[in-house]
C-alpha cells in the first residue's frame, strides 16, 4: 500500500505520528498490529503467550 501521508512523515523525520496515522487510516484498510494480534487471538488463531508476547500496548492485554 502507497499512502502519500505515510511517506511524507517519514521524510520529515516525524516518524513518531505514524502511530497515529495508521489508527486514523482504518478507511484506507491500515490496522494497528495490536488490534490484529487481538482479532487473532480472540478467533483462537494464536495463544495468549503469543498475544502477550508480541502486543505493544500491555494495557490491552489487561482486557483479557
Amino acid at each position: 500500500m502507497n499512502n502519500d501521508a505515510i511517506r511524507s512523515i517519514i521524510i520529515q523525520g516525524m516518524t513518531h505520528q505514524i502511530y497515529s496515522m495508521i489508527e486514523l487510516g482504518g478507511s484506507e484498510g491500515m490496522i494497528l498490529m495490536d488490534k490484529y494480534l487481538e482479532m487473532l487471538y480472540n478467533k483462537g488463531m494464536i495463544s495468549r503467550e503469543v498475544y502477550i508476547s508480541r502486543v505493544r500496548d500491555k494495557d490491552l492485554v489487561a482486557k483479557f
